[in-house]
């Protein structure tokens, strides 16, 4: 049987221990009591199950609100576009002046990416396989737009370049 300590580091994340350990003002705090892992394992899973049924983007936003400070949304947020922009090749001054994060909190996000938990990972491989199909689907409709006979010229010369920004907007990881 694991010890409580032993379960902790098992079953938590690189990011939860710096961050349990680094006591910045502005980070998440978390009850020093431990839970045992039952009761945990059981409260996780209704927490997890609870965004698994809420399949509508505003109920979802709703709950957000409603759930989530400011600040705990601003910062998983964050942490989620980090990787995402670490994966599309981003360097660390780019995503550090786009995201307005530190170094330290970058390198915390690389370091999960790298670990051997694949979950951060696979969300971010699905990301990019959305943003891959927007690309082409947008490419596709870029090679496809010719106006009508009599149509709009200026009008399609519109519709391509704003395909076009939104297509680099996608590559660069700002959409």
């Amino acid at each position: 049987m694991l010890s409580l300590n032993d379960y902790y580091f098992e079953n938590h994340s690189v990011l939860d221990f710096v961050d349990s350990n680094h006591h910045s003002g502005n980070m998440t705090q978390v009850s020093r009591f431990m839970l045992r892992p039952e009761v945990w394992e059981k409260i996780f899973d209704l927490f997890t199950d609870t965004f698994l049924r809420i399949k509508d983007k505003k109920r979802l936003n709703n709950f957000f609100d409603n759930f989530f400070s400011p600040t705990e949304k601003i910062m998983l947020s964050k942490r989620l576009a980090i990787a995402v922009l670490l994966a599309k090749g981003n360097d660390y001054a780019s995503i550090k002046n786009t995201i307005r994060v530190t170094d330290g909190t970058i390198s915390k996000v690389n370091l999960l990416l790298k670990s051997n938990r694949a979950g951060l990972r696979l969300a971010v491989e699905e990301i990019l396989k959305r943003d891959a199909g927007k690309i082409f689907w947008q490419e596709i409709s870029d090679m496809l737009d010719f106006p009508r006979k009599g149509g709009n010229w200026s009008e399609m010369g519109k519709r391509k370049f704003q395909r076009r920004r939104k297509i680099q907007d996608l590559k660069s990881g700002l959409s």
